[in-house]
């Protein structure tokens, strides 16, 4: 009933949320499973456009990376969404044909970051 409260609470008096990591990419929801298996690629997000500034740049993310896993995650939704914002973790993403590590510290999700259809999991969407 606290984190109820709590939670309650926050989104009166901040329209948020705090605390939710952000990651400040978009992704393109095009690249499935099929196209990846179609072109001999990982399966994973698809880097379409990194915020300006944000903790994806900082860390060296950039558009046309494949993310294959986040943490110790394969990625996923849930992969973002077990973090919080000012946690640090590695991120492993496919890019010019082989793998590279990347450290990120995720911003916090707040209601303006990023573009329409930012996701609960710290990330944005192309439209299909």
């Amino acid at each position: 009933i606290n984190d109820a409260a709590d939670i309650a609470n926050e989104l009166i008096t901040k329209g948020y949320i705090s605390g939710k990591a952000y990651m400040g990419v978009n992704i393109d929801n095009r690249y499935t499973s099929v196209y990846a298996q179609y072109y001999s690629m990982p399966e994973g997000a698809y880097v379409y456009n990194v915020e300006s500034g944000g903790c994806a740049e900082k860390s060296g993310l950039a558009a046309g990376d494949i993310i294959t896993k986040v943490g110790s995650e394969a990625i996923g939704g849930a992969a973002i969404k077990s973090f919080k914002a000012g946690e640090s973790t590695e991120i492993v993403v496919y890019r010019g044909g082989e793998y590279v590590t990347l450290r990120i510290t995720f911003d916090e999700a707040k209601p303006d970051a990023g573009t329409n259809g930012v996701s609960e999991f710290g990330i944005s969407c192309i439209p299909n």
